[in-house]
């Protein structure tokens, strides 16, 4: 296939995916890879062809698995009550807390990896009704109670019990969060690895 019609082969795209979107300068929007080209298009000529397939293939699902679930899998809207919840919660207290960006940032290490794997599973569906019924609502009913840690264990216990379905390895982490810009923490966003040393998911 030939991706020069597509965002993934212009130049004005980012290379650093949120949730199946990559920045477009041009345009000052967050835009598929998998868009047809527009008027601004301009060829990237030093991004391989593999590198476009990979952004190709990401702008079809979605790097953070808990839309999958909802969304993809369950057929619930983008907006719905239990996401909203969840990001707010994000956005609101974990991203407030030093001592939660770890988490947000290992969220952003295998979000895209269990994504990709519940897409393609042919028991997704049964596995997002599990999960959405063993952990989500129930983390969601924490937060509605206040209670901060129960949720953050219950979001720690769902995404231990997903790669280890996967065989994902945790034993990993991204950079040190000073290298990274804290808006962008926990959106299921590609991130380089290094290895983990004495650090604790």
């Amino acid at each position: 296939m030939s991706y020069e019609a597509y965002c993934a082969a212009c130049t004005y795209m980012g290379e650093t995916a949120d949730c199946g979107k990559y920045w477009c300068e041009k345009k000052g929007e967050d835009r598929k890879a998998n868009d047809p080209k527009c008027s601004s298009f301009c060829e990237a000529y030093g991004r391989s062809n593999s590198a476009r397939e990979n952004m190709y293939n990401n702008s079809n699902s979605s790097g953070c698995y808990l839309t999958t679930i909802m969304c993809k899998l369950l057929n619930y809207p983008d907006d719905n009550y239990y996401l909203n919840t969840l990001r707010e919660f994000r956005d609101n207290v974990m991203k407030t807390n030093p001592k939660y960006f770890p988490l947000l940032l290992m969220y952003d290490f295998v979000g895209p990896m269990i994504s990709y794997e519940l897409e393609k599973d042919p028991n997704g569906k049964a596995i997002a009704m599990t999960f959405f019924s063993n952990y989500i609502t129930k983390s969601v009913a924490a937060i509605e109670e206040g209670k901060n840690e129960t949720a953050i264990n219950i979001y720690k216990a769902m995404t231990k019990g997903l790669a280890n379905n996967y065989h994902i390895n945790t034993d990993l982490i991204t950079p040190e969060v000073t290298t990274i810009n804290i808006n962008t923490l926990g959106h299921g966003k590609v991130r380089k690895l290094i290895k983990k040393e004495n650090h604790q998911f």
